[in-house]
Formats: structure tokens, sequence, C-alpha cells
């Protein structure tokens, strides 16, 4: 007993450290169990908010993911696969839009049909947006050098391949 509280312990300190919580679905019972930490990075009460596959997806998700957050669950369920691992916006209850990954563990019976699913979430609000800039800010340089007339090649020396961007193709007439 002692261990399993040393464990449980251990679990919730990594799960605080790491901004990730966990949860439970049991699909045959309906029932839905959140991590301590889950509530706090979804930031809801654990008085108020009560954990469904419902309220999950009508006031966690964001309406601009909702859908393909519900398609990826039901298509992993229907194609039999055991992992989901998707990322979807959410609407914070302070009116701040986050980004979340979740990755998800589905469990079958004998008969094949889903009757568990375990899963993490972590925000990646940081990395997501910083990624979505790296790409504008690519894009914003891919047209500057179109509109220049500018033409760049790159050489990966682990490779040895040489990429040529279109314009300098264009400039020295190479398909």
């Amino acid at each position: 007993e002692k261990k399993l509280m040393q464990t449980t312990k251990e679990l919730t300190l990594a799960q605080n450290v790491a901004g990730l919580g966990s949860f439970t679905y049991d699909l045959k019972k309906g029932n839905v169990t959140w991590s301590n930490t889950l509530y706090k990075i979804y930031g809801r009460d654990k008085k108020i908010f009560t954990p469904t596959r419902d309220n999950f997806f009508n006031e966690i998700v964001h309406p601009d993911s909702r859908q393909r957050a519900i398609e990826k669950v039901d298509e992993a369920i229907y194609n039999k696969s055991k992992d989901i691992d998707y990322i979807h916006k959410t609407l914070m209850p302070n009116g701040e839009e986050k980004w979340f990954q979740a990755i998800i563990k589905i469990r079958y019976d004998k008969k094949n049909e889903a009757i568990l699913m375990n899963g993490t979430s972590q925000d990646i609000t940081e990395l997501f947006l910083t990624r979505l800039n790296l790409e504008k800010s690519e894009l914003r340089l891919q047209k500057a050098q179109e509109m220049a007339k500018l033409g760049f090649w790159e050489d990966n020396h682990r490779t040895g391949e040489i990429y040529w961007s279109s314009i300098l193709r264009n400039m020295f007439g190479i398909k």
C-alpha cells in the first residue's frame, strides 16, 4: 500500500511537471475519470465540471476543432485502431485559446469492441504557435524571393543533395 501511494505521488508530480493530464474513459459504462492535473490544465473546477464525452467535446474542445476531434476518435474506433494522436484547440474559461495534444490508447474486448480509452492531454500552445509563426515566416520569405526574383539553393552536407528553388531553376532554364 505504501509503495502504491509513493508511485501515485510520483506520477502526480510527473504530470504536474510536464503539464500532462491523464484520463480514463470506460466506453461500456460511459464513465470518464480525469486526473487532477487534467482539470488544472483545462482550467476546470473539479467540483463543478463533470467529465463526459459530450462535455469534453462541447465544453472543452473549441468549435473550430470539435468536428475533426470527434471524427478522429470515432474513426479510430471504427477502424479498430489502438492509438490516437491529435491536436485540438481549446477555449479556456477565461476566453483564452490554447492548443492541446491528445494521445490515446484504446483497448478492445474479445469481440473486438472498444471498451476502454486511456489517454493524456498536454498543453502545446507555445510550441504550436511557434510552428505556425515559422510557417508564416517561411511563406513571407518565399513571397519576397518571388517578388525580387531571387533564387536560392541549399546543400545538404549529410545526404549530398542540392535543392534549387523554382526561381533559380527558371533563371538557369532547368526543369
